[in-house]
């Protein structure tokens, strides 16, 4: 597998991986668009693939001194491979190049791989926000510390 640019051609592919990972708060096409407009300026969107096939990706924006986890997917049957720790590490390594303090994320409270994920890369959680997601759940407020001189191999 592979990691490069997420582009625009990765949109109909990412949103069928939208479709499977997130059923009731996934992003349209309308927001990958937005999101894809601000780069490489605002954002930086990368996108894992095995062949020609997209088997995930994840975005990050900055916002003055912090990076923002935006989104980070992974295909069904890409799943426990690594796959969601290579593509994190992949926009860690662009915070830190663009000098970010801190990355901070939302995750669901009951995506416990995910947040089993953030927490081996060292994320500590920051607060709760409740009935955040659809269905009533809440949104745990995730934030690592970033050092510009560590890299995503030392993660």
């Amino acid at each position: 597998m592979n990691t490069r640019e997420f582009r625009w051609t990765d949109i109909p592919a990412a949103e069928a991986i939208e479709v499977e990972s997130f059923a009731a708060d996934r992003w349209s096409v309308e927001s990958f668009w937005g999101e894809l407009a601000g780069v490489p300026h605002r954002g930086h969107y990368v996108a894992l693939a095995q062949g020609a096939e997209l088997v995930g990706y994840a975005g990050v924006t900055f916002i003055q001194d912090d990076a923002h986890l935006q989104t980070i997917a992974v295909a069904r049957t890409a799943r426990g491979q690594g796959c969601g720790r290579s593509l994190l590490g992949e926009v860690l390594s662009e915070a830190n190049r663009r000098g970010a303090a801190r990355c901070l994320l939302e995750v669901q409270d009951d995506n416990t791989g995910a947040i089993g994920m953030y927490k081996r890369a060292g994320f500590e959680q920051l607060s709760v926000r409740p009935r955040y997601y659809p269905g009533g759940h809440d949104a745990l407020v995730l934030s690592l510390g970033l050092a510009p001189e560590m890299s995503a191999a030392s993660r």
